[in-house]
């Protein structure tokens, strides 16, 4: 209400208004969607524990290949490697 108060007395200052009716409607304002980042933990709480995942080592298992499967790319074997050292 008070956007249209604001508008008609703006509008008065400039038009002389003695014949004026007033059909100014402001419409709701549209919602915008929330971000993704909605599905994030509140402030202060930790992000859920990512499922463990475990591969029992097989001949012929090289660190290149386990990266290659489980992150896409032969490149990332150190991220494997670290991983085994942690979980001895």
């Amino acid at each position: 209400m008070q956007t249209k108060k604001a508008v008609m007395m703006a509008f008065n200052e400039l038009v002389e208004t003695e014949n004026t009716i007033n059909k100014i409607t402001i419409p709701k304002p549209v919602e915008q969607q929330k971000p993704a980042a909605a599905a994030m933990p509140p402030v202060g709480m930790a992000p859920p524990p990512r499922a463990e995942k475990i591969h029992e080592v097989v001949s012929g298992d090289t660190l290149s290949k386990l990266a290659k499967k489980y992150y896409g790319s032969a490149n990332q074997y150190m991220k494997i490697f670290e991983a085994s050292r942690i979980s001895i």
